[in-house]
């Protein structure tokens, strides 16, 4: 090594011509050829790091894709193995105003509990044309296989021309 002053000078061979260049130079002063820049500890730590993470990042959004279509699936096998049989009746309030309440019986067939039961009801009049309709989410468990009865379960408002309803379970969780 060569001093300049206090500070030393490293020097390095040049790959192509041999020559001793500063480890700081761009190129060769004498070949012009490029000087091969070693990559320091940090930055292949940092490297690792990184790719490290980015690796976690695409497991875990592929776990979580995983997991999103076991939920979904669960919920399309309990949606197509539950079925409800249903009576309801109006509560006239004042003659004018009514409310729908219905004894629900609902079958869940499929191999999974069921909760948050969201059941809507479909209103004709007695021409047939659809006039109304209520949604309400029984907040339960049905657990697997089994059936449970919801007596006298508010549907709320009616309509006042309403004569037939069809209700059917439109949500649930899993």
């Amino acid at each position: 090594m060569r001093k300049m002053g206090d500070k030393a000078m490293k020097l390095i061979k040049c790959k192509e011509c041999g020559e001793a260049i500063s480890k700081k130079a761009e190129q060769c002063p004498k070949c012009g050829a490029p000087v091969e820049k070693k990559t320091s500890p940090f930055t292949w730590i940092f490297l690792g790091i990184f790719i490290a993470a980015f690796l976690g990042i695409l497991s875990s959004e592929e776990e979580t894709k995983h997991s999103t279509s076991k939920v979904t699936t669960s919920k399309q096998t309990a949606m197509q193995n539950i079925s409800i049989d249903y009576s309801w009746y109006k509560d006239d309030l004042d003659g004018s105003n009514s409310l729908m309440e219905a004894d629900f019986t609902i079958s869940n067939y499929s191999g999974f509990e069921v909760k948050d039961i969201e059941i809507t009801c479909t209103h004709f009049a007695k021409s047939g044309t659809s006039i109304d309709s209520n949604t309400r989410t029984i907040f339960d468990v049905i657990p697997a296989r089994q059936k449970v009865t919801f007596k006298k379960f508010s549907m709320g408002p009616i309509h006042p021309q309403a004569a037939s309803t069809n209700c059917k379970v439109t949500d649930l969780k899993v």
